[in-house]
């Protein structure tokens, strides 16, 4: 088969969160559809805490279970999103992840080579307490100084947050482009 006939790669955004919960999934949304339009084939992965009522969005959000527990839900999130992942995706896909889903960075080398783009959409502000915490160690500082430089390309919400990301996590992320929240049709 030549280049020219073979499909395009798919998209896989991957979230460790409940999309039906997410505040900000209107973003995601707007921005996979845009995808969709130009012809890419996308697909949010997510986890649900009704997944029977929350809707799919037109085919674009692919929920997984999870185990709603509070120390495990992201793990069992994202075990369910590898097998997913390691069933539908093929070889030259691409995985639209943020730093919690980092974790996931080795697996995917061993399910060959795909396209791993690291999207970041927000940074951590000072939190008290120890599950906070916790959670920012766990799930942003360790994810991204073990695999952050190892994502095939980048994009940040701002050139502000850009600096920021750089400042706390020193080193080159490139190709990058700045990818705001809103929908730019235009583009």
């Amino acid at each position: 088969m030549s280049s020219l006939t073979q499909p395009r790669p798919a998209i896989f955004w991957l979230t460790p969160d409940r999309f039906d919960r997410k505040p900000d999934k209107s973003s995601w949304l707007e921005m996979a559809r845009n995808l969709r339009s130009a012809g890419w084939n996308v697909q949010i992965v997510a986890s649900a805490e009704d997944r029977a009522s929350a809707s799919d969005y037109d085919g674009l959000v692919r929920y997984v279970r999870a185990l709603d527990l509070p120390a495990v839900f992201r793990l069992t999130t994202m075990l369910a999103t590898l097998w997913v992942l390691f069933r539908e995706s093929r070889r030259g896909d691409i995985f639209i992840i943020n730093e919690d889903t980092l974790w996931l960075y080795p697996f995917f080398r061993l399910m060959g080579r795909r396209h791993v783009h690291l999207d970041e959409r927000t940074f951590p502000v000072s939190m008290v307490g120890f599950k906070q915490h916790l959670n920012r160690l766990l799930f942003w500082q360790i994810p991204v100084r073990l695999f952050g430089r190892r994502a095939d390309s980048y994009s940040f919400i701002t050139e502000r947050l850009r600096q920021a990301f750089l400042e706390a996590f020193p080193g080159r992320y490139e190709p990058y482009c700045i990818w705001e929240s809103g929908v730019n049709l235009e583009l």
